[in-house]
């Protein structure tokens, strides 16, 4: 038996490369797909008590959750929001790695470097940043109040759908720019 799972590591690419993926596919599993299993599991539960679960299956949990208008509101809001931060992440992120990766010939890392490199702060602290922006007293308003163009400070900006927006999509750029550059790169001009 084991010279045969010998022969077949020997001759088999695909055997050869997921066993070389299995520990990292095992602690994928553990760590991402267990704990979000066993939250699934509990939402089938009913909670007695703080520390007391009754272990009958129900859906009451999710009949109550879609009976409450609001809860389904926030539910569709939260998704509409996620798709747009997607979007717009990817619109602004692909153009910036597409010319890297076909257009610059000199000093690639340093282009990706002076990419990442607002992104090496602190996540809490990029996103307040944007409270200095987009806020009442912020740069923007600011601005455009002593300029003479604006009376009063543009509402929408700050504690908006546009804010949690724009902060998102910034916040999630990194997460977008390599992978979209390490895609790019690997195709043949």
């Amino acid at each position: 038996m084991l010279d045969l799972w010998r022969k077949l590591y020997v001759k088999s690419e695909i055997i050869r490369a997921y066993s070389l993926l299995s520990p990292a596919l095992v602690l994928v599993i553990l760590a991402m797909a267990v704990p979000m299993g066993l939250m699934l599991s509990f939402s089938l539960f009913t909670q007695v008590s703080m520390m007391e679960i009754d272990y009958t299956f129900t859906f009451q949990r999710y009949i109550d959750f879609f009976q409450k208008s609001l809860l389904v509101t926030l539910l569709i809001k939260s998704i509409k929001i996620s798709f747009l931060v997607t979007f717009i992440t990817l619109v602004t992120a692909y153009p910036v790695c597409y010319y890297i990766a076909f257009y610059v010939k000199k000093n690639k890392m340093l282009w990706l470097v002076l990419l990442t490199l607002p992104f090496w702060t602190s996540y809490l602290l990029r996103v307040f940043s944007w409270k200095i922006i987009l806020g009442t007293k912020g740069v923007i308003n600011s601005s455009l109040m002593n300029a003479g163009i604006l009376n009063e400070p543009l509402t929408f900006l700050m504690y908006s759908e546009t804010a949690v927006v724009i902060t998102l999509t910034h916040a999630w750029a990194a997460f977008a720019l390599l992978p979209l550059y390490v895609s790019l790169e690997k195709i043949d001009f």
